[in-house]
């Protein structure tokens, strides 16, 4: 008995099976959102730094501004490490007997408003507010 002859196998694919991507990135409404969510927050966030007209109504800020204004850059890093002489050290100044509060927030708005240029009472709050 003569059987009939099997089907020809087809052909072994080389290379990958999967199409290759293209590499187009898609529109994306998340990405969107997101770019506007972050542009709305940055707008909120800087208008209106002046709530206060300048009066300086919170009395928190108001504490902190006057340590601002009276802290000084030390000259050399033995003065800042020593507590006695630093000029940094809110309690070596002498219109301050307490400070409760950290000093990298201090030191932060301090270095910033030296860098603006918003170093009166009146300006270095924007700073600590921005």
């Amino acid at each position: 008995m003569d059987r009939p002859p099997e089907p020809a196998t087809p052909p072994v694919a080389v290379g990958p099976a999967v199409p290759a991507r293209r590499s187009r990135r898609r529109f994306s409404w998340t990405g969107l959102a997101l770019a506007a969510i972050a542009l709305l927050a940055l707008g909120l966030r800087v208008f209106g730094l002046n709530w206060d007209d300048g009066h300086h109504l919170h009395p928190d800020e108001r504490f902190l501004t006057i340590v601002e204004t009276s802290i000084q850059w030390p000259g050399s890093i033995a003065e800042y490490f020593d507590p006695s002489q630093s000029p940094l050290n809110p309690y070596g100044q002498p219109d301050i007997s307490f400070f409760v509060y950290g000093t990298f927030p201090l030191f932060l708005v301090k270095a910033l408003a030296e860098i603006t240029g918003y170093t009166t009472y009146d300006t270095i709050n924007l700073v600590g507010r921005a």
